[in-house]
């Protein structure tokens, strides 16, 4: 099934994903991102995965979710 989602056009994909993520990202308590960030990442998102598919999009996720990371702790050391 994985299979034949990734062998769609990868842009349909890249929409559809970045959609899902992006509502969980939308709903969710804490936020992550503003309003004018989360259509930003959408686009980004879309242009990643159309471009360099799940592999370079992995790498950019991952990059997001250590740098919020490092920011949040930095933050905290600051306010200490």
């Amino acid at each position: 099934m994985l299979d034949d989602i990734l062998s769609l056009n990868p842009w349909l994909v890249a929409v559809g994903v970045n959609t899902v993520f992006l509502a969980m990202v939308w709903i969710a308590p804490k936020k992550l991102l503003t309003a004018a960030g989360i259509v930003h990442a959408w686009i980004l998102g879309v242009l990643i995965w159309g471009t360099l598919n799940w592999p370079g999009y992995t790498v950019v996720g991952f990059y997001f979710l250590v740098g919020s990371g490092v920011t949040r702790i930095g933050m905290a050391q600051k306010e200490a």
